[in-house]
């Protein structure tokens, strides 16, 4: 018997709020069952079936179901690997939930659950799914291979809080060393507003991509170096952005040539090369289908279309944030809202609403919303320039440039 049947014993006999003297009446002595619950000894199909049983749980240990269930797991890993359509092998095993749960395998089918519904859910609403299924996979963590420890720690790279993702991508590392793995600690460093650091893991990444023959990889890692050149860099990240597009057209990738485009439409943005911008963000618009993307870009638009005194056409960018936008979303994107609607009105620079909002966008928390306060101190750099307080703006300079960013580049 494999520990993890005695682990689920223990599981829903808790739940059922049931003893162990009541569970083993009549079937075995309390002592033999604590020492199941414990995975210390093997007991036999028939004494298990008959405690599953009381607990009124059919438990599936048969031999031929759970080597076939094996091979679709197996299948289902290898496609997320290496960035294959996985709905195929998905399908197979949620038909076979029932039966998962209440088997050998449920580690592995609770893993599978978690990416699944990952993946199959819009950006916004990943969190709260994460928070609730960690937390139920977390009593599993004792019988975890190393294999399943890897896939496990690596879920927390959704995780919202970005010192506990450093944490537990780091673990994952300790397990498996992978390209994803290096991508996600990069990302950690990203969104902690450490770039060196993030660079050199995303360098890592994307040497490791190449060796596995993982041109997705090489992209994103690619994206995301160019994203830490963007802060000071221009040059640095077109050169990172040209690899990844020129990847995802031989791939014909439209969704990474959408993401390039915005990324490249926002830095124009911030330096001001509107015309260039212009072109990219409207590219990026038209293909963007995702409501978190539409809110970003509607943004980036109704931003550059005021700065090239065209406030009409840059209305209708603001109609499109605000349809985009649900409750569901995290504050800060209404806090963006409400900053370029105040934007559009006159004499916003003296408006104290205005000055109120880019504060709550800045101190948002610095971890997990970096890349937007860093993206919005430019604004409120200028309403300290307009209203003559210098020394916070100072202070402000200051802080922005003590964050560290690569200054050399060459993969």
């Amino acid at each position: 018997m494999e520990k993890i049947s005695g682990a689920l014993l223990r599981y829903y006999r808790m739940q059922q709020n049931l003893s162990q003297e009541g569970l083993c009446k009549g079937i075995c002595v309390v002592s033999y069952l604590s020492k199941i619950e414990q995975g210390k000894v093997d007991a036999s199909e028939d004494i298990l079936q008959a405690l599953f049983a009381r607990l009124q749980i059919h438990y599936h240990g048969d031999a031929r179901f759970l080597s076939e269930m094996k091979q679709l797991f197996a299948s289902f890993w290898e496609a997320l690997d290496f960035n294959e359509p996985l709905e195929e092998h998905a399908l197979k095993i949620r038909a076979h939930e029932k039966e998962l749960l209440y088997s050998p395998l449920v580690i592995e089918y609770r893993l599978f659950q978690i990416y699944d519904k990952i993946m199959r859910i819009e950006e916004t609403e990943s969190s709260e799914v994460l928070l609730h299924s960690l937390q139920e996979i977390k009593v599993y963590e004792n019988y975890m291979d190393e294999l399943q420890l890897y896939r496990y720690h690596l879920l927390y790279d959704h995780y919202p809080d970005a010192q506990i993702r450093l944490h537990h991508v780091r673990l994952a590392g300790y397990y498996r060393k992978t390209a994803e793995q290096e991508i996600a600690l990069g990302m950690a460093y990203i969104n902690m507003g450490d770039y060196i650091e993030a660079c050199e893991y995303l360098q890592k990444a994307y040497a490791m991509a190449s060796e596995d023959g993982d041109a997705k990889r090489m992209i994103t890692a690619a994206i995301l170096i160019g994203n830490c050149y963007s802060c000071q860099n221009v040059e640095g990240q077109l050169k990172y952005y040209q690899k990844a597009e020129h990847l995802a057209r031989q791939l014909k990738d439209t969704n990474t040539l959408k993401e390039l485009a915005y990324n490249i439409g926002s830095t124009y943005l911030e330096w001001k090369q509107y015309d260039l911008a212009k072109e990219k963000l409207l590219f990026s618009k038209d293909l963007e289908e995702d409501r978190l993307g539409k809110v970003l870009i509607a943004h980036k638009l109704a931003l550059l279309y005021i700065e090239i005194d065209e406030a009409q056409e840059g209305k209708h960018y603001i109609e499109m944030m605000e349809e985009a936008l649900d409750e569901k979303m995290p504050l800060i994107y209404h806090k963006m809202l409400t900053f370029i609607k105040l934007r559009y009105r006159e004499n916003y620079l003296d408006d104290p609403n205005y000055y109120q909002v880019l504060m709550d966008i800045y101190e948002q928390d610095t971890h997990t919303y970096f890349g937007y306060r860093l993206f919005h101190s430019r604004y409120l750099l200028e309403v300290y320039t307009h209203q003559r307080r210098y020394k916070e703006a100072y202070l402000l300079l200051q802080e922005i440039q003590n964050h560290n960013f690569p200054k050399k580049h060459g993969i």
